[in-house]
């Protein structure tokens, strides 16, 4: 399929304005604090190796001023010269792009405190056991305030081309990609648009946006069902990446838990929707699975995000607490460390969820062997079953207005009250069978989303894609 992203295109950053290049604020940042060995060479056309040669020199000049200036005097000088050299190496990029370059490059929210930041971290993680052939362009565009630092900045690269591109974005973020970076840098790229989807049926207007891309990479056979009907390409489940070696980790007395309690914990960002995630059904269940009386159950309801969105959730969820003081809310963004902290200290991950595409969360508990109740419904059942855990039963019910967005026509799950108080109880006095469906749960994480079988799913499938960029490009001088 060959690449049109002129029509998508509204603007491009880098534009002569008056002798000087005006960067977009957003690209302004990484490219002021990465390495200048980003700057990769390759052979190209006459123009544009003579103008590489050109802002070589310039780079130089920097380096040689080094030598006889100190202190502030140089501090001031090389800011002035690395702002100069970095805006001819944007106009280059633009104007005289050279061949694309070997290898792989990600693109998408890398530095950001949020899930599609975080499997992104881990993707690439998994890829680099396989392959040191890649870059990172790191997305800043609507997370500004959601950031967590750069990620392997070693490896930013915000001007060459290369041969396979992976955008991880959510669909309905592509708009803001065409009309943000520079159209040159997807020219002539195998490009992937690695997403997730929670509803049963990607929305028909995604169709156009999904014109430049040449195939898509899904968790799961569900997120797959839902893009076929709008997707001529080839569509590929590629298993995001379960990783929680974020340690050491904290004990429960680190964390102030009750060393004899059995703890069920709950998790979601009030940027997703309430509705979808469900957190009163989990509420409601776990009361009557467990009266008051039982003092030994606790439930941790963990949550980040600006509650302000869905106020009147928080506050349902805030006097559930009052009334029961074996409920607990923890509303702050914490570490990661902590975060998988937390899910390893509990003894139970539930999720009564109407929809997901993966289902991160859950995924997470089953590695660390903890026994895990979910709605049997959407992204999750791929992993969650009678032989790894607790199923819910459910009712497939119309999604209600302004519950979800791109959500007209669509259905989702209503998970069975009573089939969740059953299962909730069931994770609690099973015992040693409970055990055992964990840890059939956490061996079919590790063989199926681990570091290792993720990095080597990544590593084959972008080897395919280069080796038929090679024969193809054979064919045509043939």
């Amino acid at each position: 399929m060959a690449n049109n992203f002129e029509r998508y295109s509204s603007a491009i950053p880098a534009v002569l304005d008056g002798g000087r290049i005006a960067l977009g604020r957003e690209d302004e940042a990484p490219a002021a604090r990465r390495p200048v060995r980003i700057f990769h060479e390759q052979p190209g056309d006459r123009a544009a190796q003579g103008a590489s040669a050109w802002v070589r020199a310039l780079k130089r000049g920097v380096e040689r001023l080094g030598q006889s200036m100190t202190g502030a005097r140089w501090a001031r000088r090389r800011a002035r010269w690395s702002a100069r050299y970095i805006l001819a190496r944007t106009w280059l990029s633009t104007h005289l792009p050279l061949p694309p370059r070997r290898g792989v490059r990600f693109l998408g929210y890398v530095e950001g405190s949020l899930g599609l930041g975080h499997t992104l971290r881990t993707q690439i993680r998994a890829y680099a056991q396989y392959s040191r052939c890649f870059s990172i362009y790191p997305f800043r565009l609507g997370i500004e305030r959601r950031m967590i630092g750069p990620y392997l900045p070693e490896h930013y690269d915000l001007f060459r081309r290369y041969e396979v591109t992976v955008l991880d974005l959510a669909t309905d973020q592509l708009p803001h990609l065409y009309g943000h970076i520079s159209q040159m840098l997807l020219k002539d790229s195998y490009v992937v648009l690695r997403t997730f989807w929670e509803l049963p049926a990607a929305p028909q207007a995604w169709g156009a946006l999904l014109e430049p891309i040449d195939e898509i990479w899904v968790p799961n056979s569900f997120v797959g069902d839902a893009f076929r009907p709008i997707f001529s390409g080839a569509i590929h489940v590629v298993p995001p990446c379960v990783d929680v070696t974020d340690g050491p980790f904290l004990e429960r007395a680190d964390l102030g838990l009750s060393p004899e309690a059995f703890y069920v914990l709950f998790s979601f960002d009030y940027h997703s929707s309430t509705a979808r995630k469900n957190p009163l059904a989990v509420v409601r269940a776990f009361t009557e699975a467990f009266p008051q009386a039982n003092r030994d159950v606790r439930l941790i309801i963990k949550t980040i995000g600006d509650h302000t969105l869905h106020q009147a959730t928080h506050d349902a969820l805030q006097q559930a607490a009052e009334a029961d003081p074996r409920i607990h809310i923890i509303h702050q963004d914490i570490p990661r460390q902590q975060m998988v902290s937390l899910i390893r200290a509990c003894d139970c991950y539930v999720s009564l969820h109407r929809s997901e595409g993966f289902g991160s969360g859950m995924a997470e508990a089953l590695l660390f062997g903890r026994r895990v109740v979910g709605t049997n419904f959407s992204g999750n059942t791929d992993f969650l079953t009678e032989e790894t855990g607790y199923p819910v039963e459910y009712d497939l019910v119309p999604v209600a207005a302004g519950d979800y967005s791109w959500s007209e026509g669509q259905v989702w799950a209503e998970p069975r009250h009573d089939s969740a108080v059953a299962a909730l109880r069931a994770a609690y006095f099973d015992g040693p069978a409970a055990d055992a469906r964990a840890a059939a749960g956490a061996a079919l994480i590790r063989s199926t989303y681990g570091v290792d079988a993720v990095g080597a799913a990544i590593a084959a499938r972008i080897e395919t894609l280069r080796a038929e960029r090679r024969a193809l490009k054979g064919s045509r001088r043939g």
